[in-house]
């Protein structure tokens, strides 16, 4: 499959509230829709002129994976879009033949609490081409994208950001859960969503990186500290080939048909591998594998479809330090061990910083 034709399948599944991800969205072909859910999968396959033999990709994949003991990721977050009880009950009168729970249908993607109040995540599950409709984010944000990307440099603030209102409503942030099929942990709407500059749908493969934003619906709920903790960034040197460093997500973990998330947070560990014998193994340029990601795998273990934006963390790290996040890799879930790309933090510590100390 050609990163065209996996856009093409991204569009397919637009109408039928498909999660982040391409791997399977032909098999998502069925009448089943709901208006809240009715939204492109991130573009993380989208064409892209200079890579005429590129391999297939997805937004990022957990497979062969194990539960996160409790307590251990309190940093996790996940961002989902809400679907109402009324639709809901509304949705299998139409449907009778549903057999999806809602919580499979509302996952998005993951993503890794770095302030209090903000997410840092993928941009391909924020932002899609405009001519195939919206994602997270409204259809007018492109042309606004300048006017509302927040940054201390540019004096654009978050106020400006929120005020835009380019979020559509019903995305959310989810804090301190670790099983999102209970509905429990502590939720929060999402006001404003930045996209790195440098990202286009265009282009999957470099600066996939983006932030979100959330607030309270009303006065903020008191946090479990020991369960909601913020995460260090890693800053440092790239790590160097054969560090392990473990991925945590939601994403599916079955070669099946269909999305089949996982309900509980699951954990694998992976080694990183040189980025020239990553590219060989991906079939891609060297280019599409740049210094600002890092390419890690195992036999057996890889991130799959809905891990997308998920963190990743030193293997064993005390404490803890995020030095990557889910982005893309081959389109199957399955024991192939070809790696995963995932963007490396400490590169745009900078511009991390550059958005959290904006004017508020």
């Amino acid at each position: 499959m050609t990163p065209a034709r996996a856009l093409a399948l991204i569009t397919a599944a637009a109408a039928l509230g498909a999660a982040p991800g391409t791997a399977v969205a032909q098999e998502l072909r069925s009448p089943a829709s709901l208006p809240e859910v009715e939204a492109p999968a991130p573009a993380a396959a989208a064409a892209t002129a200079a890579a005429p033999s590129a391999a297939p990709a997805s937004d990022g994949r957990i497979f062969g994976g194990t539960r996160v003991p409790p307590g251990a990721a309190p940093w996790q977050s996940e961002i989902y879009r809400r679907i109402s009880d009324a639709r809901w009950a509304q949705h299998l009168r139409d449907h009778p033949q549903e057999t999806r729970p809602r919580w499979e249908l509302q996952h998005w993607c993951g993503g890794a609490l770095i302030a209090d109040d903000w997410i840092l995540t993928a941009a391909h599950c924020l932002l899609v081409d405009p001519q195939h409709s919206d994602l997270l984010l409204k259809p007018e944000y492109t042309a606004r994208r300048a006017e509302v990307t927040v940054s201390r440099e540019g004096q654009v603030s978050l106020s400006r950001c929120v005020a835009a209102q380019l979020v559509i409503d019903g995305f959310r942030v989810r804090l301190g859960s670790e099983d999102i099929a209970r509905d429990d942990g502590l939720t929060y709407r999402i006001d404003c969503a930045v996209v790195h500059p440098g990202w286009t749908p265009a282009d999957i493969y470099h600066n996939d990186i983006g932030l979100v934003h959330f607030a309270a619906d009303g006065a903020p709920p008191p946090r479990d500290l020991p369960g909601i903790r913020e995460i260090r960034l890693h800053k440092g040197l790239p790590p160097p080939d054969g560090t392990a460093v473990t991925v945590m997500g939601w994403g599916k973990t079955r070669a099946v048909p269909g999305f089949a998330p996982s309900a509980v947070l699951l954990q694998t560990d992976l080694g990183v591998q040189n980025a020239g014998f990553c590219a060989n193994r991906l079939g891609v340029t060297p280019g599409q594998v740049p210094a600002e990601v890092l390419c890690a795998g195992a036999t057996g273990h890889k991130t799959c479809l809905g891990d997308s934006g998920g963190p990743v963390v030193f293997t064993n790290g005390k404490p803890n330090y995020l030095v990557g996040i889910v982005s893309w890799g081959r389109d199957d879930c399955a024991s192939d061990a070809l790696p995963g790309v995932y963007t490396r933090v400490g590169a745009y510590a900078a511009w991390i910083a550059d958005v959290l100390e904006a004017p508020r």
